[in-house]
């Protein structure tokens, strides 16, 4: 996503506020404070940089690269925030559906996860009908929330 810088040469602490203000849209509900660019980051064409905050406490990260003269950026975040309750239930209709039993999933006790694309973590399974339980690896796809998840034993 480009953010757009307001007239001339921007500085650190301009960059940070559109940076935060945009990633703030992107976390929604959750909320993303702290956040720091590098002092003395080149704002000028092709150039690139890490902005971190925190989202409700744990760290958070996003790429930035400078794509025009104007200071214009492209802001990319390197994790994804899920929903712990909309994660649950999503993950828990999805191998319900391929299995063809009732299924439960537990995912920890946070409102949020902070997970970087490409990472992996577990969710406790139960099926009320059976009472059987497992987990299952859940892959973190892209910064949308896309998951994948491989049932474990």
């Amino acid at each position: 996503m480009a953010v757009a810088a307001c007239g001339g040469e921007p500085d650190q602490t301009q960059i940070e506020r559109e940076v935060q203000d945009y990633l703030q849209g992107v976390v929604a509900p959750a909320e993303l404070t702290d956040v720091s660019c590098p002092p003395n980051a080149p704002i000028r064409p092709g150039s690139t940089f890490l902005c971190n905050g925190l989202v409700e406490g744990a760290f958070y990260e996003a790429h930035v690269t400078i794509i025009d003269e104007q200071g214009r950026r492209e802001v990319r975040p390197r994790q994804a925030v899920m929903q712990v309750n909309a994660t649950e239930t999503a993950l828990g209709a999805e191998i319900a559906a391929e299995i063809g039993r009732d299924i439960r999933a537990d995912c920890g006790d946070d409102q949020y996860l902070v997970v970087s694309v490409n990472q992996t973590f577990l969710c406790r399974l139960h099926s009320p009908s059976t009472g059987e339980t497992g987990s299952a690896e859940v892959k973190v796809l892209n910064e949308n929330g896309a998951i994948e998840w491989t049932l474990k034993s």
